[in-house]
C-alpha cells in the first residue's frame, strides 16, 4: 500500500476477474482510498494488533449486493469452541490455485489450548482467535477478509500455517470494540498473511 492512488476498494462483486477490467458492472461499487491506518501498537514480529482501517473517498451505497455488517462486541455472547462461522475471500484454494470467484466456507471456532498444539503461545494473544478444520480454512490472499459469526463480524483473517492443515488465526474484533482496547491508529503500510513458527 505504498501508493494509495493505485488501489481501489470494490464492494458488491463475487468475480475477481471483474476487478481488472475497465468495464464496471452496475452492482459493483469502486472507491478510492483516502487514508489507510493500522493499530499504533502493531507488532510485526509477533503479529500483534494485526488490524487496519481503510477510509474511502465517499460512502458506499446500500444495495442488494452491498450491506454494512455489525461489529462483534464484548456485549455479545462469547464465542465457544465448535461454533460455526463463515470465512470468505479470493485467496488460494486446493493445490494453491488462485480463486477467480469469491469463495466461502464454514469453519469451527477452536480453543486457544487446541491452537497452542500448532503455534507458539507468543503469537496467540488475547486479541486473536483460532478457527478451521481439516480442509476448511482461509489461505494466502484472504488476509483482511471477514470471519462472520452469528451474522456479525467477529474476526479478520490474519495468519496461519499450512492452509487446511493448521488452524487459521484471526484478529478478534470484540477485543477492539469496547473498553481500553478501542482502536488506535496511525497512517502506515500493510502485510499479508504469513506463518510464524510452528510448534514441533
Amino acid at each position: 500500500m505504498k501508493n494509495l492512488n493505485n488501489v481501489r476498494v470494490v464492494a458488491g462483486t463475487i468475480d475477481k476477474s471483474a476487478m481488472i477490467i475497465l468495464y464496471k458492472p452496475a452492482h459493483e461499487h469502486w472507491r478510492r482510498i483516502q487514508y489507510f491506518y493500522k493499530h499504533e501498537q502493531y507488532n510485526h514480529t509477533y503479529l500483534k494488533h494485526d488490524l487496519a482501517i481503510l477510509q474511502v473517498s465517499k460512502d458506499f451505497i446500500v444495495t442488494d449486493t452491498v450491506h454494512p455488517i455489525r461489529l462483534y462486541s464484548e456485549n455479545e455472547d462469547k464465542l465457544q469452541a465448535n461454533d460455526l462461522c463463515l470465512v470468505s475471500g479470493f485467496g488460494l484454494k486446493e493445490e494453491n490455485k488462485p480463486a477467480r470467484k469469491l469463495e466461502m466456507v464454514c469453519v469451527p471456532i477452536l480453543s486457544k489450548i487446541y491452537c497452542e498444539w500448532f503455534y507458539s503461545s507468543r503469537y496467540l494473544h488475547l486479541s486473536v482467535l483460532c478457527a478451521g478444520a481439516q480442509g476448511k480454512d482461509s489461505c494466502q490472499g484472504d488476509s483482511g477478509g471477514p470471519l462472520v459469526c452469528r451474522g456479525v463480524l467477529a474476526g479478520v483473517v490474519s495468519w496461519g500455517g499450512i492452509c487446511g492443515v493448521h488452524p487459521g488465526v484471526y484478529t478478534s474484533i470484540s477485543y477492539y470494540t469496547s473498553g481500553h482496547n478501542v482502536f488506535r491508529y496511525r497512517l502506515t503500510s500493510s502485510l499479508s498473511r504469513r506463518a510464524p513458527e510452528l510448534n514441533p
